[in-house]
C-alpha cells in the first residue's frame, strides 16, 4: 500500500500569486541589468555557482559519511543543518518503508 498525498497546486498559486508577480518582474529587470551590463551578468552567474557547488558538495560529504552499509543514519553531523538532516532521515525512513 502506499500512502498518496494530494496538492492543491492550483491553490497555493493562487494564494501567492503576488509572490510571483513580483518574482517575475525581478527577474525580468535582472535580465535587462545582464544584457546591459554582461560583465556584472558574467560575474554573477560565477558567483551563484561557486555557492552552488559548495552547498552540494558539502551535501554530498555530509550524506557519505551519514551513509553505512547502504542506509542513511538519523544522526547526522552538528555541522549538518537541520533541514539537510530531516530530508536525509525522511529519505531512509521513505525508503526503508516501500521496502514492504
Amino acid at each position: 500500500m502506499s500512502d498518496v498525498t494530494t496538492i492543491d497546486i492550483g491553490g497555493a498559486i493562487a494564494a501567492h500569486r503576488r509572490w510571483f508577480m513580483l518574482l517575475g518582474v525581478l527577474l525580468i529587470i535582472a535580465g535587462i541589468l545582464s544584457i546591459v551590463f554582461p560583465f556584472v551578468g558574467s560575474i554573477a552567474v560565477e558567483v551563484w555557482t561557486a555557492v552552488m557547488l559548495l552547498i552540494v558538495g558539502g551535501a554530498q560529504i555530509a550524506h557519505a559519511f551519514a551513509t553505512s552499509n547502504g542506509k542513511v543514519s538519523c544522526s547526522a553531523s552538528s555541522s549538518v543543518s537541520s533541514t539537510s538532516r530531516l530530508a536525509l532521515c525522511y529519505g531512509s525512513i521513505r525508503s526503508a518503508a516501500s521496502l514492504r
